[in-house]
């Protein structure tokens, strides 16, 4: 914001979150309400206050990019005279502003390489002469919670292998946050106990993206399919199948998966892919078979609404087991000039949590460097005058 000494200009939204419920063609769309703020120290000269809000969708392939403006509206609080200009007197004055936004507009999309959606905001007081403007930018983040009846709703997969097992993988819920752990509950149930032994089971957490051929010149009916491998896991550490068992594996959630987007021209999903091998016992026959879990990578601010609207003050044990208690002597060892640089945290939860004991904190160890003359014998005086 560039402003002077003694004014400054603010945009102050009520919220700059903004999470539309329900798919495109279902959503009643929200209200984005908040104030321009003018503060003066001194009577100042002002030709005209207005507001812009702007969003663009951005789709690029290869060399061919597509813009396409997706909201323009402008608000004008103080209008150019026709001779001269305002005087505004000194103190705080207030432009309040609001406007509907519609249940169709695409969700933010800030950081993939094929689209972008922004919306900003900009507020200007234009000054006469060649006085500076006052001008002042706000982010506005759009989210959109898919499905609002059944969003904790769990999902799960069931079916039965060639006769040689029936089998079910479950989970919870559907909507997940970068860095979270998708907790799948693997159930088997063999035909006949004893015969088959599970080898591994593997997991690969898949990103999909799906555009518009935006290449292909007045052709709209192509989609170009784009597929990213973000994790791998394989666990080769499973009961024996008797009867029945089961295991949850936790599958975490790559901090750089990209959010889940649906709109007219590109879409975004994720898919955690199975696969389960067996061996049999009796004659080491393998066999396996695949299946496929969708999730919702969403952005931590649309659980945090989801939360607060349900009524839940407090939040669930995931999200406070995320912060890390207060330790003085970790706080001093890490401000300390001797502390390394901290390193960026892993996918791991359990990273955020493991710490050194207190007391290994407060006494750093002492390391004895090995003394000059020790190691390197000097020439005596005598020989050197030679």
């Amino acid at each position: 914001m560039a402003s002077s000494p003694n004014s400054h200009l603010k945009i102050q939204l009520d919220s700059k979150s903004i999470v539309l419920c329900g798919s495109p063609e279902q959503s009643t769309g929200r209200l984005l309400k908040g104030n321009v703020t003018l503060h003066l120290r001194a009577p100042m000269r002002v030709k005209s206050i207005k507001l812009r809000l702007f969003g663009q969708m951005r789709l690029q392939w290869r060399e061919n990019t597509v813009k396409r403006t997706l909201v323009d509206h402008e608000w004008v609080f103080l209008g150019p005279p026709k001779h001269g200009t305002h005087t505004i007197e000194e103190g705080t004055h207030t432009y309040p502003f609001e406007i509907p936004l519609p249940g169709d507009l695409p969700e933010t999309t800030e950081d993939n390489p094929y689209a972008q959606v922004l919306y900003k905001l900009k507020a200007v007081a234009v000054r006469p002469a060649l006085a500076s403007k006052l001008i002042d930018r706000e982010v506005v983040h759009i989210y959109r919670r898919p499905d609002p009846a059944g969003h904790e709703r769990s999902i799960r997969v069931a079916g039965n292998h060639e006769g040689i097992l029936a089998y079910e993988l479950e989970c919870r819920r559907r909507m997940f946050r970068r860095g979270d752990r998708v907790p799948v509950k693997v159930h088997l149930w063999p035909d006949v106990p004893g015969e088959w032994a599970v080898r591994y089971i593997s997991c690969v957490f898949k990103e999909i993206t799906a555009f518009e051929d935006i290449s292909s010149h007045g052709s709209n009916n192509n989609r170009i399919m784009e597929t990213r491998i973000l994790r791998f896991s394989r666990d080769e550490d499973f009961p024996c199948i008797e009867t029945h068992c089961q295991k949850t594996l936790p599958i975490p959630v790559p901090r750089y998966a990209k959010f889940d987007a649906t709109n007219s021209l590109f879409c975004i999903e994720h898919k955690l892919h199975f696969t389960i091998a067996l061996v049999n016992n009796n004659d080491g026959r393998l066999s396996e078979f695949r299946t496929a879990l969708p999730i919702t990578v969403v952005h931590e601010d649309l659980i945090e609404a989801q939360r607060l609207a349900d009524g839940d003050l407090l939040p669930s044990y995931e999200d406070a087991r995320r912060s890390a208690p207060y330790i003085p002597e970790m706080v001093s060892h890490v401000d300390s000039p001797q502390h390394s640089p901290v390193s960026t945290p892993t996918d791991e939860l359990e990273d955020w949590l493991v710490m050194p004991a207190p007391c290994a904190l407060a006494q750093p160890p002492l390391y004895s460097l090995p003394s000059y003359e020790a190691t390197i014998a000097l020439p005596a005086y005598d020989t050197l005058i030679r």
